[in-house]
């Protein structure tokens, strides 16, 4: 496997195992999360969240062998997603309602992503 499929790998199982719990039990979660009374908009936002994490991570675990147009269109998606993750995050770091320490691993995790998506899509652009 290249370290690329090892990447898309580590995303996979990473967006699964966050993706599932979060869709089963949003409520506990939202109140682990310095969320006290979660609304039932707090509850559907966190399971449209956990939707897309398991959606991306399924992609992530088939398309991990991809290659060309489809690899570019694939890292570009993962590009935007970690970055918009990343600003949203970055909305709520100062808000009191959260754990920050949890706001500050997420954002070094979609972080941690974001570069290594970038560097594979440099790569594949260098060698185009």
């Amino acid at each position: 496997m290249t370290s690329l499929e090892y990447a898309f790998l580590a995303h996979a199982i990473v967006d699964i195992l966050f993706g599932i719990p979060l869709w089963i039990k949003p409520k506990f979660f939202l109140i682990k999360f310095g969320i006290k009374d979660p609304t039932e908009s707090d509850i559907l936002m966190t399971r449209l969240v956990a939707s897309a994490l398991i959606a991306i991570g399924i992609a992530s675990l088939i398309g991990r062998k991809s290659s060309g147009k489809e690899l570019r269109i694939f890292l570009i998606m993962k590009i935007v997603w970690s970055m918009m993750a990343i600003l949203s995050l970055l909305t709520v770091i100062c808000n009191e309602k959260y754990y920050r320490w949890v706001v500050i691993l997420l954002i070094i995790m979609f972080l941690a992503f974001n570069v290594i998506w970038n560097y594979e899509y440099i790569k594949i652009l260098r060698v185009e």
